[in-house]
């Protein structure tokens, strides 16, 4: 191994082996059915490693792999694996997602405002200008919003509904 978070397959271990590993896994899942659950230690027998330690990024390979070639979302279920959204829970991912968004622009505003424009030159001073409004409209777009009432229509103004 190196770097503290980089991790390399042994030598004994080839490319071909690794994309079957990670074909074998995106067959796994794609096999689920709308709310079931592939638990990790189905993973483990598939690939005879753990996949939630250093071989994490096998695992996040097949869940993009899974969304953005076969229109498949599967949620996390701590401790326990990845189980096939039904489309009902797919608004409550949405609505998580969303508030995820909404808490890192508002943490990201809060540290691009920290800085002290006196000591930016002018064009590392747009630059955060532009970073800046790039935040804001991320957190007005993501803003929760009530809907203001329905009223009727109403054609003559003399009548009061």
């Amino acid at each position: 191994m190196t770097a503290k978070n980089t991790f390399h397959f042994p030598e004994k271990t080839s490319h071909d082996e690794r994309n079957y590993t990670k074909e074998v896994l995106l067959m796994a899942f794609l096999d689920k059915k709308p709310g079931e659950i592939i638990k990790y230690n189905e993973l483990k027998q598939l690939t005879n490693m753990d996949i939630t330690g250093d071989q994490n990024w096998i695992l996040q390979w097949v869940l993009r792999a899974a969304l953005n070639k076969h229109n498949i979302y599967f949620e996390n279920v701590r401790g326990v694996g990845y189980q096939r959204s039904v489309a009902r829970d797919l608004a409550k991912s949405g609505k998580r997602a969303v508030s995820h968004i909404q808490r890192t622009s508002k943490k990201a505003g809060r540290i691009m405002d920290t800085a002290d424009r006196k000591d930016l030159s002018t064009d590392q001073a747009l630059e955060h200008d532009a970073q800046r409004g790039v935040i804001a409209a991320i957190q007005a777009a993501s803003r929760n919003r009530k809907s203001a009432p329905q009223s009727a229509a109403n054609a003559d103004p003399e009548v009061t509904l």
